[in-house]
């Protein structure tokens, strides 16, 4: 929907209320630094497609406590 001309922003709401939404893809998506707008329009399009909604699988631990600590060879 436009208003004005402009595309209004994508809200938190927008994406909690979106069929595709995972907790897990959502995290994914902004670890890696995607907007809101970005992440509709992925999931927009994953929807068209007939996809379904991702769930990731969590990390194993060690990852992530070697990316914290900076853990070197």
């Amino acid at each position: 929907m436009k208003t004005n001309g402009q595309t209004p922003a994508t809200t938190q709401i927008d994406l909690l209320s979106h069929p595709m939404y995972t907790p897990s893809d959502l995290a994914y998506f902004e670890s890696k630094g995607y907007t809101p707008t970005e992440i509709l329009a992925f999931w927009d399009r994953d929807l068209a497609a007939g996809k379904e909604p991702l769930h990731h699988r969590p990390a194993p631990a060690i990852l992530e406590y070697l990316t914290q600590t900076n853990v070197k060879k």
